[in-house]
């Protein structure tokens, strides 16, 4: 699934366009959960979908930056730094919290926790929404991208690279981290200079891919198949024969 300022929502399978919707304005976030769908675009319009079926829409003051859907909740971070949260049993808002500048990221964790980020916050909030309060603040810096990982804990990515959290490895993939995403083994991360990253994450071997025009903004992985979405207007389908390994001119690394 995909989304960009085409305003269309693009649905795939096993790499071939099965279907398109269309939407009234660029769309800047997409977020799925089981049978789940949030679509968020530029004007600060949220659609919530069930079985791809409208249950619900709101129109934010602010544009939505990012969006997180869990089991029970939905997360809008708006570019005014506010963060909002809903209920999906019954869609009301509940209270939440504000960041430093505009809200790039934000993920629910193992453990039930949302985590959010923006590039002018140093560090990183979590909220405990069982509770309705917040439960930590990371000093990791400013981080502009994040994606959870299925043993617990969380990637985050910024201008340093691409920490881990609470374990506190390093991957330097070469440029700037500004998407993130992880699937058993492997980290996609994309990257200001347009190249794609591959990262075996417990050997730290490292792979480029090359291709894009433009800062990747978007990264998915599933099963072997790699999907990346660039400002160049592209959305690109990768394998990992699609990589090769990086040369020794200091290209990236994984510590």
């Amino acid at each position: 699934m995909s989304g960009g300022e085409d305003s269309q929502v693009l649905f795939w399978l096993e790499g071939q366009l099965v279907d398109s919707w269309p939407f009234e304005g660029c769309i800047s976030a997409l977020a799925t959960q089981e049978d789940w769908l949030a679509v968020a675009l530029l004007n600060g319009q949220v659609e919530l979908y069930r079985a791809l079926e409208p249950v619900w829409s709101i129109q934010a003051s602010s544009p939505v930056r990012s969006l997180a859907l869990s089991s029970s909740w939905l997360a809008l971070g708006l570019e005014d730094g506010r963060v909002r949260l809903v209920a999906l049993s019954d869609r009301r808002e509940h209270p939440g919290f504000r960041l430093d500048g505009h809200v790039t990221a934000l993920t629910f964790m193992q453990d039930g926790a949302l985590a959010a980020c923006s590039p002018l916050h140093q560090g990183i909030e979590l909220w405990r929404l069982t509770e309705r309060e917040a439960c930590g603040h990371l000093r990791l810096g400013r981080r502009r991208c994040l994606a959870a990982l299925p043993e617990g804990g969380m990637l985050a990515g910024g201008e340093q690279g691409v920490l881990t959290w609470p374990e506190g490895r390093v991957y330097a993939p070469g440029s700037p981290a500004l998407a993130l995403s992880v699937h058993e083994d492997w980290l996609a991360v994309g990257c200001v200079n347009a190249d794609l990253r591959l990262i075996h994450r417990p050997t730290g071997r490292l792979l480029l891919g090359e291709g894009h025009q433009g800062e990747i903004l978007s990264t998915a992985i599933r099963d072997g198949l790699i999907a990346s979405g660039s400002m160049d207007t592209t959305i690109r389908l990768w394998t990992e024969t699609d990589f090769r390994e990086p040369g020794p001119t200091g290209e990236g690394k994984a510590t």
